[in-house]
């Protein structure tokens, strides 16, 4: 064999491997588009699953605002004024079933008041969470579109 041979047969494996190694480059860029596809569609189920979930809490939200206005309707007013007026009577039975009344009344006002301070914090994380989801879908289209720019320059 001569040099020129020698030296033809030695470029001839060093572009087969060249090639080879793109070959597995190209391949393990693929692996990693899909495996990221794979999230972002993850990522986009999750975005939908916390939208459904502020929809829901609002709706929780506007449930116990108007539950609230009930209890401060101007006949739940009048009533617990009653209350209080019974609250004063001289008969035992009568000033115990209105002291009753009242701090039941007062328990469900600090329950729903409590409740719309749960909703409307859980609302501002859903909202954050929101922001962090959508954040990193476009740093994922983003390095997505990269590599698949790379994977077609290499082709």
């Amino acid at each position: 064999m001569s040099f020129k041979d020698a030296l033809f047969f030695a470029a001839l494996a060093d572009y087969r491997n060249r090639q080879h190694n793109r070959e597995d480059q190209i391949r393990r860029l693929q692996d990693n588009v899909d495996r990221w596809e794979e999230s972002l569609s993850k990522m986009r189920n999750a975005l939908h699953r916390t939208e459904e979930n502020i929809r829901k809490n609002e709706e929780r939200l506007y449930k116990a605002n108007s539950f609230l206005q009930r209890l401060s309707s101007p006949q739940t007013l009048e009533w617990l004024e009653r209350q209080q007026k019974n609250a004063l009577s001289n008969r035992s039975e009568v000033r115990e079933a209105a002291l009753t009344k009242i701090r039941d009344h007062e328990k469900k006002e600090q329950d729903v008041n409590d409740q719309i301070y749960k909703m409307k914090s859980w609302i501002s994380e859903s909202e954050d969470k929101i922001r962090d989801i959508k954040r990193k879908i476009s740093d994922t289209e983003s390095k997505i579109s990269d590599v698949e720019s790379k994977i077609y320059r290499m082709r």
